[in-house]
Formats: structure tokens, sequence, C-alpha cells
């Protein structure tokens, strides 16, 4: 026999041995030897007790100890995140226009109601970032600031058309930005599909149990979207949803 099939010998001998050992040690006392398995699977579960979910993206989906890690940890401490938003699209029903008087009052009415949804101490405007030079101490986007979010203003405006061309903070860009399919003449508008409220709410992020958590944003966002009924949506046979908030004018 060769050298190397000496070698090859004695390792087959070696663990042919401890084979046997363990296999007879196995069949002499099954019951213990199933109980001593079980017992070392159950041992090392506990260290499921270690776990925790991870959902947030930067930690999922950014290998870990990167400079690219770093780079991210370092622009959120300098600047973490400010905004949150919520926003309504608010679709004419046909034969309508977004900017008829009708429409503008039911869209103000709305605002109204988000007004005065409240968790706690919280309404929109103790969540809201603060910004007054839109009519509204709150920073909001939406036609609707040309009468300073006032439904009595809006009310006692005969021509609400002619008030948005004529307002100054409004411009055409401004006006297809928060408007849907806008038409224009030259620079004046004539009408539109759809219109867009957009809320702008401040940022109480936190880490908490490797998932950001916003309490006071989440809680208040909630009776949000019970005010408009979005938890039973209404689907056309297109499958286009809009929550189930009812107005004569729009769907939301």
């Amino acid at each position: 026999m060769s050298v190397f099939g000496k070698v090859a010998q004695t390792v087959d001998q070696f663990f042919q041995r401890k084979y046997y050992v363990a296999g007879s040690c196995v069949s002499s006392r099954p019951c213990t030897s199933i109980a001593l398995t079980m017992l070392f699977c159950l041992v090392c579960m506990g260290g499921f007790s270690q776990m925790k979910s991870e959902s947030r993206a930067d930690k999922l989906w950014i290998p870990q100890g990167t400079d690219a890690q770093k780079d991210e940890a370092q622009y959120t401490k300098h600047f973490p995140p400010m905004v949150r938003r919520a926003g309504v699209l608010l679709e004419a029903k046909s034969g309508n226009s977004a900017v008829t008087k009708d429409f503008l009052v039911a869209a103000m009415e709305l605002h109204d109601k988000i007004e005065l949804v409240k968790t706690g101490n919280d309404t929109l405007r103790t969540l809201c970032m603060p910004m007054s030079s839109m009519g509204h101490p709150c920073f909001i986007t939406s036609v609707l600031s040309a009468w300073n979010y006032d439904i009595t203003t809006l009310r006692n405006d005969a021509n609400p058309l002619a008030t948005l061309n004529s307002d100054p903070t409004l411009t055409k860009r401004d006006l297809e930005r928060m408007l849907g399919s806008p038409k224009f003449d030259g620079v004046n508008l004539l009408s539109a599909k759809s219109l867009r409220i957009t809320y702008f709410l401040q940022s109480n992020r936190v880490d908490k149990g490797g998932d950001y958590e916003d309490p006071r944003g989440e809680e208040w966002e909630e009776k949000y979207l019970e005010l408009l009924k979005c938890d039973a949506p209404t689907c056309s046979d297109d499958n286009v949803c809009a929550c189930g908030y009812s107005s004569s004018q729009f769907n939301l």
C-alpha cells in the first residue's frame, strides 16, 4: 500500500470508530439522544429573543460599514428630516370644472373640516410647518390661498376665476402645479379638471426598535384619513378608486 493509501486508511478507520461509538450510543439510548437533541435546539432558539425587525430603508438597502452609511448618518445629523406631507386630490365630477365657485366652496369646506381634526392637543395648526405668507399660519400649497383659506371671503367673491387670474402670488407655473389639466387663454386660466391641496407637517420622527416613528403625526393622519373615508374607497369599473368622502362636486 502506498503512503497515500495508508493515510486514507488511517483517516477512514478514525472516523469509523467515532461514528461506531456515536451510533452505538444513539441506538442504545434513543430517548436520551432525542431529548438531548431537542434540548440543544431549544438552547439555540434562545437567540431569537435577541432578534429585532428592521424596516429602515437606509439600513436595509445600503451595505453596513460603507462610506455611504457614514455619509448618510453625517447628513442626517446636520439636516434631520423636517417635513411630512399630507395631501388631497379633488377631481371634478363629469362636466364640472375645478375652478368654479361651487367646486372651490366645496374644497374650502373640506379644508375647514381638516382644520377641525384633533388628536389629543394636536391639530393641523400645532403640527404644521409654520409659514404665514400664504394667507394661513401653516405651510399649505393650494389655490385656496387666493381667499386666505377663508370660506366667507370666497362665498362673497362674485368671480373666483377672475380672482385666481389676478392674484399676484399665483403664477401660471403655480397654477399648473396646483391644478390638474388646466386650460389657459394665453396667461389667463379658463378651467381645470382637478385641484390639489398639500399640507406640510413638522416631522417628529424618532428611531425606535429598527423603525422610524412619528406618533403625533401618525395619530393625526389616521384621523385625517378617517375624515376622508379612505378606508372605504369606491372604485369604478376600470379600477380607478377614490376615498369615500361624499361631495356633489368632486371625487377625492
